[in-house]
């Protein structure tokens, strides 16, 4: 019974630490160094009924508020990269930019 407490307190702790590194950016904002981010991506129709009618994408963290992706690629065309990763937890890395993230590199979120 005492193992199985010892146990379960060292991966409480595990995952508390996680968490918490994930949530935290690795750079501030605007200081133009790259900060790794994780969470869920997902995408809105922005700019509906009009010819710039597209996707914006957005980066929910593990703290629930959102950053603004800042796609590769014109106003009403999808990214083909952020494309593939939609709807999945992901890790970018990537330089703020007055409270949008200017993405460079896009992976599937590691456990």
């Amino acid at each position: 019974m005492r193992k199985n407490g010892r146990l379960l307190s060292l991966l409480v702790l595990c995952t508390v630490l996680v968490v918490l590194s994930m949530s935290a950016p690795a750079a501030e904002e605007g200081s133009g160094v790259p900060g790794t981010y994780g969470g869920y991506l997902f995408s809105k129709l922005d700019n509906i009924g009009t010819k710039s009618e597209g996707r914006s994408y957005y980066l929910q963290l593990w703290d629930d508020s959102e950053i603004h992706i800042i796609k590769n690629g014109i106003l009403w065309q999808s990214d083909p990269e952020l494309d593939a990763l939609l709807d999945t937890k992901v890790t970018i890395t990537g330089i703020m930019e007055d409270g949008q993230l200017r993405y460079t590199k896009i992976e599937p979120f590691k456990w």
